[in-house]
């Protein structure tokens, strides 16, 4: 094979002489092994361009406005020491991963699942209820090394728990209707609660003003059980409110009784106190009268003159005979008694 050299001579300088192109790598060989280091030099720029290309993005770690996170390294060591924030964060190519944990609240309902208590009155009632929680930043290591990610199961059963502790000590203090009617003030108190206890057995906040208890269901257990006791109280209350109706009729019986037996009495006192009244009326005038006829037959007398007894006795038996048709004319002492009147 017959291989054309093309050779340029350079002078003293060492720039080109001769008319053909000078290359400081490829010089003093065939046309086809530069072609080859051409193709060589391509080649590792595109290699490298494609390894910066892929190791780049691998090396960047992004974190949203929304999250926190920790580092992973490549043997699953996760550094707690240090919370990153939203932001870009650059590593050694595969080197490193991140743990990412929501820094903003998120919402849990128990509405679908409500939380059972007991009121005062024995009576079960059901709270509906919703919260929101979020992790503190600085309390976030905490968290971390007591739960790791798998932390929501853990704030579910302890947010039942405590709804259910306080949830019964209220219930147990209020019957069904004062819980009721007090709903707002209970909802306060548990809110307050539920956070104190939540941030230190768990380690997550939750704000007061999102803790909500959407209805107070009753089952149907409960209000035939509630209705139950109502009647049984009402006819207690029936039974006492005869009971008393009937105190009430024996008590007034007896006033009624002794009211008429006061009046009987009042009636035969005063009609002693009339009879006696009226006897000493009637002996009044009748003294009065007999005073007066005795004065009368004393004048009659003194203007007569008359003196004699026998006379003055006759005189006054026809005066009684005459003021009494009827009268009995008597005479005589003891049984010789005798009827002067024919």
């Amino acid at each position: 094979t017959n291989v054309d050299h093309h050779v340029t001579s350079r002078n003293a300088s060492g720039e080109n002489a001769g008319t053909g192109n000078y290359d400081p790598v490829c010089c003093d060989v065939s046309q086809e092994q530069k072609n080859c280091c051409w193709v060589t030099f391509g080649v590792l720029l595109l290699v490298g361009t494609l390894l910066v290309c892929i190791l780049v993005p691998l090396s960047i770690r992004y974190v949203s406005p929304y999250e926190y996170a920790f580092v992973r390294d490549r043997f699953g060591t996760i550094n707690t020491d240090k919370v990153l924030g939203p932001g870009e964060w650059y590593f050694y190519p595969l080197q490193f991963s991140l743990v990412y944990f929501p820094s903003v609240a998120k919402e849990v309902s128990f509405n679908d699942n409500p939380v059972s208590i007991f009121t005062r009155d024995g009576l079960q009632v059901r709270l509906h209820f919703s919260f929101n929680f979020q992790f503190r930043k600085d309390n976030l290591k905490t968290v971390y090394n007591k739960y790791g990610v798998n932390y929501l199961p853990v704030i579910l059963s302890q947010a039942q728990l405590t709804v259910k502790n306080f949830g019964g000590s209220v219930g147990s203090s209020r019957t069904l209707t004062e819980l009721l009617k007090q709903r707002e003030t209970v909802e306060s108190e548990l809110a307050t609660f539920f956070r104190q206890q939540m941030l230190s057995i768990v380690g997550v906040d939750t704000p007061i003003e999102y803790f909500k208890i959407g209805h107070i269901s009753i089952p149907s257990t409960s209000i035939s059980q509630y209705l139950a006791t109502v009647i049984q109280v009402e006819n207690a209350t029936v039974v006492k409110n005869l009971q008393d109706l009937a105190a009430i009729r024996a008590e007034t019986g007896t006033i009624l009784a002794s009211l008429r037996a006061n009046e009987t009495t009042v009636k035969v006192t005063a009609e002693i106190n009339a009879n006696l009244v009226i006897g000493n009326s009637e002996g009044t005038a009748q003294g009065i009268i007999l005073t007066a006829r005795a004065k009368g037959i004393q004048h009659f007398f003194s203007v007569l003159n008359i003196t004699n007894s026998s006379i003055k006795l006759q005189i006054i038996e026809t005066f009684g005979v005459m003021d009494n048709p009827n009268a009995s004319v008597l005479s005589g002492l003891g049984s010789s008694i005798v009827n002067l009147q024919k």
